[in-house]
């Protein structure tokens, strides 16, 4: 969803739940949430949070006040005060939570799965990025890798740990960083769309031209939210992700 300079995926499966993970820094999921969910659905299964970085996590403020979270994911981290202040108004309303890391799966009975894939259990970092969730969301031939901030650093770790990962669609890591993204990652998980959320004239450059440079070089098409608004892509089961 275009919720400017941030994240936020919504991923509705064919058996009926959401999966909405992160939600941009602020009430801008809100309106993203309105245009893609009916008016009587006042509800999101699971709410996941890659890492505790404003643009990822704040619009949970709202998304909370707004519907029902029934289970909240995240990776453990809770030392910045605002993710600690989104923690405790989780807990107020009795929303049960789960820390994650790799190797946990949700699994839906029409056979679609969402497959965490990093961080390494007992990895630890002083750079929030770099304990993102990472997960591989699969429907038989439909496959999508999300990435939340991974560093380039990272990206190879998870292939160290995962060298036949692939993936049709990618959420560029980062906002489309320099530091994210790297060539090597890129060829290993050969995609054919890339997607970017990333907000007009943010002030940090993203995405940057360097990071363009190397989604153009495996051949990948991308699409930007800052050009092009909310991206969908869908699948029916039997088929690869399209737009």
């Amino acid at each position: 969803m275009d919720v400017g300079q941030g994240d936020a995926i919504l991923i509705q499966l064919p058996d009926g739940p959401q999966v909405l993970i992160d939600a941009g820094a602020d009430n801008s999921v809100l309106f993203g949430l309105g245009e893609a969910l009916p008016w009587w659905d006042r509800s999101i299964e699971y709410a996941v949070v890659t890492h505790p970085d404003l643009d990822h996590f704040g619009g949970f403020f709202g998304v909370a006040e707004k519907y029902s979270i029934e289970r909240f994911i995240y990776n453990g981290d809770v030392d910045k005060s605002l993710f600690k202040m989104l923690h405790e108004s989780v807990e107020a309303r009795n929303i049960p939570s789960l820390i994650i890391d790799q190797g946990y799966a949700l699994e839906w009975p029409s056979g679609v799965t969402l497959h965490f894939v990093w961080p390494r259990a007992g990895y630890e970092s002083d750079d929030t990025n770099a304990r993102s969730l990472v997960a591989l969301l699969t429907w038989n031939d439909a496959t999508m890798l999300l990435t939340g901030d991974l560093p380039v650093v990272q990206e190879q770790m998870l292939l160290q740990s995962y060298p036949d990962l692939h993936a049709q669609v990618l959420k560029v890591g980062h906002h489309g960083s320099k530091g994210s993204s790297g060539l090597v990652f890129l060829e290993a998980i050969r995609p054919e769309l890339c997607i970017i959320s990333v907000g007009r004239d943010n002030s940090f450059g993203h995405p940057h031209p360097e990071a363009l440079r190397r989604l153009e070089a495996v051949g990948c098409q991308v699409r930007s939210t800052v050009d092009v608004g909310t991206v969908t892509v869908w699948s029916d089961g039997s088929s690869p992700f399209r737009e």
